[in-house]
């Protein structure tokens, strides 16, 4: 396979950006100077656009997108840092005190939950924009489309951040003697994963109850509070699950899926943010105002059940010996832990040796807290069993399996799309925990799930070898199996060998039936980071219909601290199903506007299609404009289609138009007829192989200290 090349010996800089030929178009000095009011410039807007380069921008764009602030409880929201700073932005254009939303309109305090969680809602997204989605609008416009502007004036920020301290009881003491005349509270908090039990004197742990009483009681609807940090879920995650326990008298499990499930927070916490929240628990419980006010079950009146002047009546906790009664309680009697977990250090330690999984801005480490599994070792080659049916001893759908978060140490699995989770071996060994999350559909890639051979189910077995487990829906002594099918790929390893090509499409058939009768599935491996991601990456490109590298960063953001890695095979193979992909559409597309606009045997741009199962695009160009010289005139062969390089500027002008036309217009399969979201709609692929794997390498080596 060749490329056509092009010299130009009089470029005219229009006409190859009205052809999409140019990375970035020239612009003058001006362009990189921002209006006041304006979040981005013009300079800003053309390097968005140019997907060739700076990943690490557009991923911290999309983490700001995706874990923008919502309200959790109490009027108390939930951000990031981007939140606060555009908030202060337009506080600075406005004297007065009425914020301006991104339609310039005054900023109702009225938020309207979605039924799909803002983080995993496919429209909430900055990787589905293209050149045309922002281009010839007013610059606060388009502002909009990178950064959610903020849904409420909030007057009560707490920032959890590196190095800061618990508040003093003093400091909080002076706050509260000063609430009737302050326009905002600004506290600074220490981060999740920062403290431990052993580090916290009693003084700290009451500081941590003032703090969540402070906010119970002084966020109203006309003081709403804002609890943020720099990526929106990381740093937050400790006070925040604290301030739920406080505020709905909850144990720390339903604390987590209640973040999750009914108020769509993405969040994560360390093994060792789990055991401290554990101890705090009961504290938490113990000082909760439900005990002594009534509970108001609706959680959509949360927002609205502070009363303005209910502060008035707040008192700081000061009594240290409460605190030390709570932590020499006895512990009450711990659920059997499953056999496998994450440690504190991001290292699993299995029955087939250590794996490394890198979190965002830690630096790798040795393991010190592996936890090993046990059990069945059974070797995976019987996955491929050809039995139509597997018999469990006397379990009768028994799972005997402790609470839903305690086996994975409070980490969830990573929600990517409405329908879809991508997470680890553990994650899919939980039972109560699929039970809670809903999940009733799971894709094994690679890895044998523990409670599987404790059950009845029929196989049934796709061309490409996959086994799809159907179970059946009993109840036993112990937990029930919630879980409807499961498709086990085997064969598969995370070491540069396995393949995925011939079974790809059978996991996204798989994962359509799920999708198509409303379930949720969980794809995972044994650490959710390569195969499984490799996966995911799959089913976002054809769900939502963009390209590669777009796919790559949506799953990438929404795995949260973890760190997807598919190995590079995977990823390559990823890369030509891409090909694939497109030119099935284009076949697809092309096959349903024939009987409309018939091609004609002329040397303009013409599509051909073969009987093959994959479709290809060629243009054909019997003449030679002297504006453009080639370096060969050889012919070259696509997918068995031969052609000679385009040469011609009238027949090139023609010839990308028409492809243009047939790339916006095709089908994707769905009741909607979307366009593949990419700036080069003329091409087969957005971004060559060689700039997804430096862009990659550059993304991950920003997360990695020298």
């Amino acid at each position: 396979k060749y490329y056509n090349t092009f010299v130009l010996d009089d470029a005219i800089m229009s006409r190859l950006d009205s052809y999409k030929l140019l990375s970035i178009p020239l612009l003058n000095p001006e362009s990189s100077i921002k209006c006041p009011g304006d979040l981005c410039s013009e300079y800003d807007l053309e390097v968005f656009n140019n997907w060739d380069s700076n990943y690490l921008y557009r991923e911290k764009l999309e983490i700001s997108k995706m874990s923008s602030a919502t309200p959790v409880i109490r009027n108390v929201w939930f951000g990031n840092t981007t939140d606060f700073e555009c908030l202060h932005i337009q506080s600075n254009l406005n004297s007065n005190s009425n914020i301006k939303d991104e339609n310039g309109s005054e900023i109702k305090e009225k938020y309207e939950r979605s039924e799909i969680p803002l983080h995993c809602d496919p429209r909430n997204t900055i990787v589905a924009l293209t050149k045309k989605d922002l281009s010839k609008k007013p610059i606060r416009e388009l502002d909009s489309k990178l950064i959610t502007f903020p849904k409420s004036n909030w007057k009560f920020f707490v920032h959890c951040v590196d190095g800061a301290r618990f508040p003093s009881f003093v400091e909080l003491k002076n706050i509260f003697m000063s609430l009737s005349s302050l326009d905002q509270i600004y506290l600074e908090f220490p981060p999740s994963g920062a403290v431990g039990l052993g580090d916290l004197s009693e003084e700290d742990i009451l500081s941590i109850v003032n703090v969540c009483k402070l906010l119970y009681y002084r966020c109203t609807s006309d003081f709403t509070g804002l609890l943020y940090c720099s990526d929106g879920y990381t740093e937050t995650s400790l006070l925040g699950i604290c301030f739920l326990m406080y505020s709905k008298n909850i144990k720390l499990d339903d604390a987590l899926i209640k973040l999750h499930m009914d108020y769509g927070r993405p969040f994560f916490i360390f093994k060792s943010d789990y055991f401290l929240l554990e101890k705090l628990e009961p504290i938490l419980n113990r000082f909760s105002p439900l005990n002594y006010e009534e509970d108001d079950d609706e959680d959509e009146d949360d927002n609205e059940a502070s009363s303005n002047d209910s502060w008035k009546n707040l008192t700081f906790e000061d009594n240290t010996f409460l605190i030390k009664s709570a932590l020499l309680s006895p512990k009450s009697d711990s659920k059997r832990r499953s056999s496998v977990g994450v440690s504190r250090n991001s290292v699993i330690t299995t029955a087939t040796g250590q794996h490394v999984v890198q979190l965002r801005g830690q630096q790798i480490q040795t393991p010190q807290l592996g936890v090993s599994v046990t059990g069945d070792t059974r070797s995976e080659s019987s996955f491929g069993s050809s039995s139509s049916t597997s018999t469990s001893s006397d379990s009768e759908d028994e799972i005997d399996i402790g609470g839903p978060c305690e086996s994975v140490a409070g980490s969830l699995p990573s929600r990517i799309l409405p329908h879809l989770y991508l997470g680890s071996l553990a994650h899919a060994s939980s039972v109560p925990l699929l039970k809670e999350l809903g999940i009733n559909y799971l894709v094994s890639v690679g890895e044998r799930i523990p409670w599987v051979d404790d059950l009845n189910y029929s196989i049934e077995s796709t061309e490409s070898g996959c086994d799809i487990l159907k179970f059946s829906q009993r109840s036993g002594k112990g937990s029930k199996c919630y879980v409807n099918e499961v498709m086990r790929i085997s064969n598969i390893n995370d070491d540069g060998i396995g393949t995925l090509t011939t079974t790809i499409n059978d996991a996204l058939e798989f994962i359509g039936k799920c999708y198509n009768e409303g379930g949720k599935v969980l794809v995972h491996c044994q650490v959710g980071v390569s195969r499984s991601a490799t996966v995911c990456i799959a089913e976002v490109m054809k769900r939502l219909s963009i390209s590669l590298p777009r796919a790559y960063l949506f799953v990438r953001v929404r795995r949260l601290n973890v760190i997807i890695q598919p190995n590079l095979k995977l990823m390559y193979e990823l890369f030509k199903w891409e090909e694939n992909f497109v030119k099935s559409k284009i076949k697809k597309r092309q096959s349903s506007v024939s009987s409309v606009n018939s091609i004609t045997a002329s040397n303009s741009s013409t599509l051909f299609s073969n009987n093959s199962e994959r479709s290809s695009f060629s243009a054909s160009i019997s003449s030679v404009n002297s504006n453009f010289t080639t370096s060969s005139l050889r012919e070259n062969s696509i997918s068995g289609v031969s052609f000679k390089p385009r040469l011609s500027v009238v027949n090139f002008e023609k010839s990308i138009v028409e492809e243009e036309d047939v790339f916006i217009q095709m089908d994707i399969g769905s009741d909607q007829h979307d366009m593949i979201a990419s700036n080069c709609p003329g091409f087969i692929r957005e971004v060559d192989w060689f700039i997804l794997c430096r862009e990659i390498f550059n993304l991950n080596r920003a997360y990695i200290n020298p």
